[in-house]
């Protein structure tokens, strides 16, 4: 089943609409039909099942049908670091680590690293990271979004 977020608060039984790129994907990329589920989490982050009632021109109707008990959190936020890696590597490490539960994720220039980011590289990341993780994440179903890092704000922290 497939997750989307909103900024709204939600009630279970109450029709809100959904619109902007998650429409596109529900109605363009995933063919949703009336009758069919999502998960939705809502801005206080509570999950729900909602059902799609209608498909319109710009956005979808949906009414919440059941609410979700969160899933147990972890006891510590993780953060995982990892030097820069090829390619679209780092994709798929961010995604699965958020899938194991990691709270955050801290890609950081290594001696060995072959690859070199620019600061826009960085913006541009984190802005795709954010949104495009939280539909790759059905194992966490707490709503939590992704957190990319950079590596001098990190060390702040520590």
């Amino acid at each position: 089943m497939q997750r989307y977020f909103t900024n709204e608060k939600l009630s279970l039984f109450e029709p809100f609409f959904i619109s902007g790129d998650d429409f596109h994907h529900m109605s363009r990329v995933m063919r949703m039909k009336s009758g069919e589920k999502v998960y939705i989490v809502d801005q206080e982050e509570n999950a729900f099942i909602a059902e799609v009632i209608e498909i319109g021109e710009s956005a979808v109707k949906l009414r919440p049908q059941e609410s979700i008990e969160k899933s147990p959190e972890l006891p510590v936020q993780i953060t995982i670091a990892s030097g820069l890696p090829k390619g679209d590597k780092l994709d798929l490490i961010v995604q699965k680590a958020t899938e194991l539960g990691a709270f955050s994720f801290l890609p950081f220039p290594a001696e060995r690293s072959i690859s070199k980011w620019e600061t826009k590289k960085v913006r541009k990341k984190n802005r795709a990271f954010r949104k495009k993780l939280p539909r790759k994440q059905p194992n966490n179903l707490t709503g939590r979004i992704f957190q990319l890092l950079r590596f001098v704000r990190a060390l702040r922290h520590l």
